[in-house]
């Protein structure tokens, strides 16, 4: 029986990759209930857009970490398939597939 170390490896980045764009999506909310205040209260704009600025480029961060790692899942199933390892590759792909839909998630 082979070692499945691609396998293992395929789903942990899948996970890494769900786990991402989960944190990518948390920071967007917060952006937008910090633009949803800024309007609520002009005094503090300013402040508040700053603090907004660095949760976008938090969330574009953790966005590209996901990106990044859903790549490297899908090449690790790929290798996984021609290194002819007994393991059920379709938990990758079904995991990446709702990974794609996840991308049309509205917060």
């Amino acid at each position: 029986m082979k070692t499945r170390r691609l396998f293992f490896l395929a789903l942990l980045l899948v996970v890494c990759a769900l786990f991402s764009h989960m944190v990518a999506l948390r920071y967007a909310a917060q952006s937008a209930r910090l633009t949803a205040r800024a309007i609520a209260m002009p005094a503090t704009a300013v402040e508040l857009r700053i603090q907004r600025s660095v949760i976008n480029r938090q969330s574009t961060v953790a966005l590209f970490v996901g990106v990044a790692c859903a790549v490297l899942s899908s090449a690790f199933a790929v290798f996984s398939r021609r290194a002819d390892e007994s393991a059920p590759r379709s938990i990758v792909v079904v995991l990446l597939v709702f990974y794609g839909i996840l991308h049309f998630a509205v917060v």
